[in-house]
């Protein structure tokens, strides 16, 4: 499913499970999307690697790695090929992989203890491995020769930013270095401490608008943090995984979210804007210690020893908005009723709902009638009957009502023709009446002619004057009554003082 639907709480709240992959062998040890296709690439326990197309949810490949094992995968930029580590103790080295052929492309040598963290640049060859031999080495696909090496204190997690600017390193006792690509080898630019929790931290993301950072510990708790500053914004508690497991966590592609498996075999989700808790699913089979938010589709992959996609279920999401439809057109039906109380009755029918969303029902109302019929009331026949009705004698208040247009946009009529200004005159008699001239204003003959006209014989016969202060004086109530939250009106309010 594409992102053209709005990752909203509700949204979230409907997603289940829409593809299910149980061949694996053994569980899923690490999972990654591509950035640009819809593909998704698996490494198991198992010894396998597998490809997935996410548009269609079918296996595309799958390819063993029998002798090395594999361990964390990431993509490169190219849809064919993949980076990963070993698992059997071979070399400890990282591989280059075609997976259009099952070819090795180039092999990166220099770790001497398992590799438990693979992060590639989002914008050029370059990329990073964090080791149990304490060491990050910066590689590029490019040459095998290593780039560059930092020493750290035990587990180091690493994260790229997403300008791929800024990498960070996190390491024993709940530090986090960030450094500059273009200058790591002169240190840390800065270091953030995650006070209170020295445990490990086994996954590090930043968010793609790089606002925020993402760490997940051994000790089975997922921190939100502000990437500029260091600052602790969430905290999430997780049931632990068994035999010491890890577990991963995920920021939505809006950032506005975090997902996460739990120990107890659970998925849950949090808002980064208020740190509540969204939605939780125990549906999963296993422990889904492994998951992933789709960069490109509504959709989020988790993994124990079977893959599941999940999407909205569209007819979750269809209820929610029939019972939102259900209580709009209650609201609806009780303020537009005519009726002076109506808003004030509809504020005690439901207490609940806000007077700037009631006022807001009324003004799409009314925005709903105007679409409708504005093309009806501007026909030159109607104008002529509107400004013959207002030159007999009733008031624009009166005429508007009849005809159901707002009266400021009626008024905006009248004096377009009546008057003969334009718009931007319009808007500044309404805002001050008393700039219309004081004199009578003759009514134009070519709108007293026609059926039904009450001024018989014409322009030879009839010279009809409307006084300025009646003009102005309806202006004023026109401004006063007029429900529709249109620009010019609300600009005309606040500048007569009118809330």
């Amino acid at each position: 499913m594409s992102t053209a639907m709005e990752l909203s709480e509700q949204v979230v709240q409907s997603m289940a499970i829409g593809a299910v992959f149980k061949d694996y062998g053994a569980k899923v040890n690490s999972l990654d999307f591509h950035r640009t296709e819809d593909l998704l690439v698996t490494a198991s326990d198992d010894e396998s690697i597998r490809l997935y197309n996410t548009a269609s949810a079918t296996l595309l490949k799958t390819i063993h790695s029998k002798k090395y094992g594999v361990d964390k995968i990431c993509f490169t930029h190219h849809a064919n090929s993949v980076m990963y580590s070993s698992k059997n103790n071979w070399d400890e080295s990282l591989r280059y992989l075609s997976l259009f052929d099952n070819r090795y492309l180039r092999y990166f040598k220099g770790h001497r203890d398992r590799v438990i963290s693979l992060c590639m640049s989002p914008k050029n060859d370059a990329f990073m491995s964090g080791s149990l031999d304490k060491t990050v080495r910066l590689w590029d696909l490019r040459s095998n020769a290593c780039q560059g090496l930092l020493r750290v204190r035990g587990r180091p997690a690493v994260a790229y930013d997403e300008q791929g600017l800024v990498f960070a390193v996190a390491m024993e006792g709940g530090a986090i270095k960030l450094f500059d690509v273009r200058s790591f080898d002169k240190g840390p630019f800065d270091t953030f401490l995650v006070g209170g929790d020295t445990a490990e931290v086994t996954g590090m993301k930043f968010s793609n608008d790089g606002k925020l950072m993402l760490l997940s510990t051994a000790n089975s708790r997922v921190y939100v943090l502000d990437a500029y500053s260091g600052k602790k914004l969430h905290c999430f508690t997780l049931t632990p995984a068994e035999n010491g497991g890890t577990l991963e966590a995920s920021f939505s592609p809006d950032c506005r979210f975090v997902i996460s498996g739990s120990g107890d075999g659970s998925l849950r989700v949090w808002s980064t804007v208020t740190g509540d808790e969204v939605v939780s699913w125990t549906n999963h089979a296993g422990v889904p210690a492994v998951v992933k938010w789709a960069p490109r589709r509504l959709m989020f992959a988790s993994a124990s020893s079977v893959l599941a996609f999940w999407i909205p279920d569209l007819s979750k999401l269809a209820t929610q908005l029939e019972m939102k439809m259900c209580v709009y057109k209650m609201l609806r039906d009780s303020i537009m009723r005519p009726d002076e109380r109506a808003f004030e009755n509809t504020q005690n029918l439901f207490p609940d709902v806000s007077f700037d969303t009631l006022s807001s029902i009324v003004s799409q109302e009314w925005s709903r009638k105007i679409r409708m019929n504005h093309h009806r009331h501007k026909n030159p026949n109607k104008i002529a009957e509107y400004i013959r009705r207002y030159a007999s004698g009733e008031d624009i208040l009166q005429i508007s009502e009849s005809i159901d247009l707002p009266p400021c946009l009626f008024a905006r009529f009248l004096l377009e023709h009546l008057v003969g200004v334009n718009r931007h005159k319009v808007g500044s008699y309404l805002r001050d009446p008393s700039q219309l001239p004081d004199e009578p204003i003759m009514v134009p003959s070519v709108f007293l002619r026609g059926s039904g006209s009450p001024f018989k014989g014409g322009v030879n016969n009839s010279t009809v004057m409307i006084p300025g202060a009646k003009l102005r004086d309806d202006l004023r109530r026109c401004v006063e009554n007029d429900p529709v939250q249109s620009p010019l009106v609300e600009a005309v309010k606040r500048s007569k003082g009118i809330e």
